[in-house]
């Protein structure tokens, strides 16, 4: 998160702000100083608004129905899909239709919805670490990474 915040993406600030306060953390110091700075610009008048002083807007053309169809249902297809796949089905063509009969969605629809929670959970568990790394115990570091190899080999508690 930190950077995608220091190349310029202010949604970043925000996603940090919301993980810290979900889990009841400290603030770490560059999202507390991204805040100030955010903030002041807004209380300094410099900006006239918060999107302007976080950094932050929708895309142009963005379209609000189906940005929230999305963000609803992606994890769901995810899980749906690797539910699938975990009893046998394979990755294609007739599991994103199947899929997406579930949700009243297209096939081309549920396999994008896949695709980008896929590349999503790609990215946030670095960008977790990397947050929380400085609260991390080295007891912590060896036991994630234990359950990571056993994850990985198919012999953890919680593989199938």
């Amino acid at each position: 998160m930190r950077a995608r915040f220091e190349q310029g993406d202010g949604a970043a600030l925000f996603s940090a702000v919301r993980f810290c306060a979900n889990e009841e953390l400290i603030l770490p110091e560059w999202v507390a100083a991204g805040f100030f700075a955010a903030t002041n610009r807004w209380y300094s008048l410099e900006c006239k608004t918060l999107d302007e002083a976080f950094r932050v807007k929708w895309p142009k053309g963005l379209q609000l129905a189906a940005a929230r169809r999305k963000r609803r249902l992606e994890g769901a297809v995810w899980l749906e899909v690797v539910r699938r796949v975990r009893k046998g089905a394979s990755i294609n063509s007739a599991l994103f239709r199947d899929v997406g009969k579930t949700y009243s969605i297209g096939k081309t629809l549920a396999e994008e919805y896949y695709r980008s929670w896929t590349a999503k959970m790609g990215a946030m568990p670095s960008a977790i670490d990397a947050l929380l790394e400085p609260f991390v115990t080295p007891e912590a570091k060896r036991a994630r990474a234990t359950r990571k190899v056993s994850k990985l080999r198919g012999t953890g508690s919680n593989s199938k």
